[in-house]
């Protein structure tokens, strides 16, 4: 879901990083590094199978300081399941002030709004997780087709749009080769890594 969904919350912070070139090399970069990433604990898994995962395989790979990085390894493993879940919820929440702005012209958003948005999300799947467990299943089964059928929608959209409206698509330079650095560092190798965080979520 975050591939679809994330470059389309971050387009702003997209085009600021790098331009189009940076969206597609940045994305391909943090793909080839979770590859390693899931090589890595695909290997560790197989040579220690534990339910205890990342820290029980920091504890055995920490050497004499097994402990300890299995104890760092755990807690930040807690805290990115954390996080990662508050960030969904305020994405979402964020989304539905969005919407609602879209069709109300007049709306005036606020920021204390997008609190509101969270804590309705947040709320609202803690009430499905609680009430509707058995219907789990079904609710990932529909959100898979809604996710591989809003990429496809998304691609027909890409292909097709610009031809209907009589507008030309991108140039070649443009889409692969015209870089912009528009964040105000001075460094295009730190502007590249920090840009890479968004394909990376």
């Amino acid at each position: 879901m975050g591939i679809r969904s994330s470059p389309s919350l971050k387009t702003n912070s997209l085009s600021i990083d790098s331009g189009p070139p940076g969206v597609i090399y940045e994305f391909l970069f943090a793909s080839l590094m979770y590859a390693f990433i899931s090589a890595s604990l695909a290997e560790l898994a197989s040579a220690m199978p534990s339910s205890g995962g990342v820290y029980h395989f920091a504890s055995v790979c920490g050497g004499r300081f097994g402990r300890l990085t299995g104890w760092f390894a755990g807690w930040w493993n807690y805290c990115g399941y954390q996080f990662g879940t508050a960030s969904m919820s305020a994405i979402c929440g964020k989304q539905l002030v969005t919407m609602y702005g879209l069709f109300h012209p007049e709306y005036e958003p606020q920021t204390w709004h997008a609190l509101i948005g969270y804590l309705l999300v947040t709320w609202a799947t803690c009430f499905v997780v609680l009430f509707f467990n058995r219907a789990l299943p079904m609710i990932e089964k529909l959100s898979i087709i809604a996710v591989v059928g809003g990429v496809f929608v998304t691609i027909m959209v890409c292909a097709i749009m610009p031809s209907v409206k009589g507008k030309p698509y991108a140039s070649n330079e443009f889409v692969w080769r015209k870089w912009e650095n528009e964040t105000g560092w001075t460094s295009n190798g730190f502007v590249f890594m920090a840009g890479c965080l968004n394909g990376a979520y």
